[in-house]
């Protein structure tokens, strides 16, 4: 009866695990580091707000570009939250309600923007949404503007 306990917890915990994510809180050097640790995957990195009406616009397309995508290409999808960190409850709740997959990143550096933005892309002025897309850590495209899921799936197949 206690080894029928123990897996009926086992699978509670696991089913719940697919529907929480967890949102790191990081620096910019913390983010570069998850980024670099990629490897040879295809890492798409996407700075958004949930203050932001092009970012959550653009959201959907990259759920279902991810969701098209996960079972045939090597790809992975950071989402790097600018809300502030007293939102990360805020942040959560919309991770959640919109289903977004990958990991989720929220970036407390805003006393740092003018050192960090240039180190993203030298031409990025910090404007949301932008999207990094990066292989073993190298910036191999960058775009500071919302993107439609034609315009991604378009990128990945260039980049994969």
């Amino acid at each position: 009866m206690r080894k029928l306990g123990c897996i009926i917890l086992f699978f509670v915990w696991a089913v719940l695990g697919l529907f929480a994510q967890e949102i790191r809180t990081v620096k910019y050097e913390q983010m570069a580091e998850i980024i670099d640790q990629k490897g040879d995957k295809l890492t798409i990195v996407n700075f958004w707000a949930t203050w932001c009406i092009p970012c959550i616009e653009e959201i959907p397309h990259f759920v279902a570009v991810f969701n098209q995508y996960k079972a045939q290409t090597n790809l992975e999808m950071i989402f790097v939250s600018l809300d502030r960190a007293t939102h990360l409850k805020e942040v959560a709740e919309f991770i959640k309600t919109n289903k977004m997959p990958g990991e989720a990143l929220l970036l407390d550096d805003a006393k740092r923007f003018n050192e960090w933005i240039p180190k993203v892309h030298p031409d990025w002025e910090g404007n949301l949404p932008a999207t990094g897309f990066y292989r073993k850590g190298e910036l191999m495209e960058f775009h500071a503007n919302m993107l439609t899921e034609e315009e991604l799936i378009h990128i990945i197949d260039k980049l994969k």
